[in-house]
């Protein structure tokens, strides 16, 4: 599993794709946008800091203006909401989890510090069920998740697989624009839309070998004439990565 300590060097601005073509807004300061979701945002900095800004943005339709320090603080606080607001059965996760992929920001973070202290001065014991137990445990997987080479190799690779299907759909997506400005929608019977974008969609499958599942959602997208959904599929199954990962807009 990846560490996130080095990326958070050299970031400052970001612009979000696509944030409009209507009056320039000036930056929102990152400390000034409320936490509304800390588990929205735990999914996305577990991606690493920067897609967790690129995030924020895209579904704020606004530019974000920060600092490493600024975006460190967000993060721990982040784990902690979640933390808070977790059923006991989960807390352990989260305490993991933060460690896994911040192990430096869980060593410093106060709210984990006072956990750590308290349970420290508890007297429930080291048994398997005990409060003090479920913290050590916790956070002894997660560094030795953070260290682990073959997890961080892993991470790295599904990375890159995600920034090379993220440009593959853009290529798809231009083809299918370009395919769907020949079919004359307003004019064309749904009868014959629908043959068009079967052989579309054949055409599709035996090119980039797509499975019967996902041949189904792409056909329907073919229909609807959305490009976009169309050319998330494709990618997503080509290079094994999540679609929901390659979604331009992070609502």
């Amino acid at each position: 599993m990846a560490k996130q300590g080095n990326a958070f060097h050299n970031m400052r601005l970001f612009v979000p794709d696509g944030s409009g073509d209507g009056e320039i807004q000036p930056p929102l300061n990152l400390t000034d946008i409320p936490i509304d979701d800390p588990f929205w945002e735990k999914r996305w900095a577990e991606e690493s800091p920067y897609e967790l800004c690129k995030a924020l943005g895209e579904k704020l339709q606004r530019r974000l203006m920060w600092v490493p320090e600024q975006l460190k603080v967000r993060i721990v606080d982040v784990f902690r909401q979640c933390f808070e607001k977790s059923l006991p059965s989960e807390s352990r996760r989260i305490i993991r989890d933060f460690v896994a992929f911040y192990p430096d920001l869980a060593l410093r973070a106060p709210w984990l510090a006072e956990l750590v202290r308290k349970c420290v001065e508890m007297s429930d014991g080291f048994g398997p069920q005990s409060t003090r137990n479920t913290i050590v445990r916790a956070l002894a997987d997660g560094f030795r998740k953070a260290s682990d080479p073959v997890s961080q190799i892993r991470k790295s690779l599904e990375y890159s697989r995600l920034e090379a299907a993220r440009y593959v759909s853009l290529e798809i997506r231009d083809e299918l624009k370009a395919w769907g400005k020949l079919l004359d929608r307003s004019l064309a019977s749904e009868e014959w839309l629908d043959e068009q974008a079967s052989r579309k969609c054949v055409e599709l499958v035996e090119r980039y070998k797509i499975g019967k599942r996902q041949r189904r959602t792409l056909e329907q997208f073919l229909r609807q004439g959305n490009h976009y959904k169309a050319s998330i599929v494709i990618a997503a199954t080509v290079f094994r990565v999540r679609a929901r990962n390659l979604e331009a807009k992070r609502v």
